[in-house]
């Protein structure tokens, strides 16, 4: 499957989430690895773009850069000895 294809079936598929709001991101298409770069408005976008991204006919990796917006909320992890 060739590049071009694979971004535009992730584009439609992003396109479709009507959970998503994945305005500020870019999308790239290399060989089969996809690379994800911008902003998303939560930690739970950010995985789930990159599970979009992931179950893509045709992708072989995923690179995610995206970040978090400034005003994201961003879960603490709370490490226990």
């Amino acid at each position: 499957m060739s590049d071009k294809i694979i971004e535009q079936d992730l584009r439609e598929t992003i396109a479709l989430d009507p959970k998503g709001d994945y305005r500020s991101v870019s999308i790239n298409v290399r060989n089969g690895t996809v690379l994800l770069s911008g902003q998303v408005p939560s930690y739970r976008k950010l995985v789930g773009l990159e599970i979009l991204a992931a179950e893509t006919p045709g992708v072989r990796n995923v690179v995610n850069r995206t970040e978090l917006g400034s005003d994201a909320y961003r879960p603490s992890i709370l490490v226990l000895d």
